[in-house]
């Protein structure tokens, strides 16, 4: 981890708006995903902007492609692997399209690309009866694609979320790999680490000047954020390492509103029940973490 860098992004004048996000976004931040974000979060002065940044940069992480910058898994009935009805498909001239709609995707306005998991209507039939997913590159500026804002969250409204319908739209390419285990379900851990990075990035912009404490802790994390990328986002290793840092982190904001006021305090308050919205599904992880843990 590069900390001058991070220090530097801290000493640069607050990213304030979603524009200027996206300008942030085409800089040289870093070489690893976890520099990338923090140094992004660093030039944020509230959790809504740091997780408009990390979000983008996690999904091109993932897909390891530049273009896409929103994932669309969720549909009317879940977003496990049985509750998807977007479909690909292919018409004789070898054109490959997508239909379904997709009910939350955050960031899906503001994304000239999205990660689309959907069926693979052309793939052969599975023995385990399955369907068979995967994940579609799809152009979002397409005629074909309708989007529909929601209405801002209670914390950090900030962040846009969508329901977007694909309508034959078509398809730029499929990434190799399994829709679900190579995409959709290791990018719970991708979007914790790139969002927790941010975060933490965030607070040294805020408590740089105010508690020495605070700054070195965050460092620590950083540093075993990166030993979580390293290790690969299906690592079982990694996701107890990921459980640690968030615990260590949610002690640190814990204190980090009594060395604010005004604006700041606000919307950090306002924006921590964030952090906890995926606390079941994290839990599940490190459970089965642990469990593979013991066995050796």
């Amino acid at each position: 981890m590069q900390f001058a860098q991070l220090f530097d992004a801290a000493g640069q004048s607050a990213l304030t708006t979603l524009d200027e996000l996206e300008r942030a976004l085409a800089q040289p931040l870093g070489h690893s995903l976890v520099e990338r974000c923090a140094c992004l979060g660093a030039r944020t002065d509230r959790l809504g902007h740091a997780f408009a940044g990390a979000y983008p940069l996690a999904v091109r992480a993932l897909a390891s492609d530049p273009r896409p910058t929103a994932l669309a898994v969720t549909e009317e009935r879940g977003n496990r692997p049985r509750d998807i009805d977007t479909v690909l498909a292919c018409d004789i001239a070898g054109i490959r399209t997508v239909t379904g709609t997709k009910t939350f995707v955050s960031m899906a306005d503001r994304a000239s690309h999205c990660l689309v998991l959907a069926q693979d209507s052309t793939a052969t039939p599975r023995a385990d009866g399955r369907v068979t997913l995967v994940v579609a590159v799809v152009p979002m500026r397409h005629p074909s694609v309708a989007i529909a804002l929601s209405p801002p969250l209670p914390m950090a409204p900030e962040i846009e979320h969508g329901r977007v319908t694909f309508t034959q739209t078509p398809v730029d390419d499929i990434l190799p790999g399994d829709g679900w285990d190579d995409f959709a379900r290791p990018f719970r851990t991708v979007e914790d680490v790139a969002v927790l990075s941010a975060t933490i990035g965030m607070g040294v912009r805020l408590t740089r000047k105010k508690s020495p404490s605070l700054c070195v802790r965050a460092m620590a994390l950083l540093t075993s954020l990166q030993e979580v990328e390293r290790l690969g986002w299906s690592h079982p290793h990694a996701h107890l390492l990921l459980s640690g840092s968030f615990e260590l982190a949610r002690a640190a904001l814990i204190e980090l509103p009594n060395l604010l006021e005004g604006q700041p305090r606000e919307f950090l308050l306002r924006d921590l029940p964030l952090l906890s919205i995926a606390n079941k599904a994290r839990a599940a992880r490190t459970e089965l973490a642990w469990q593979s843990f013991e066995k050796k």
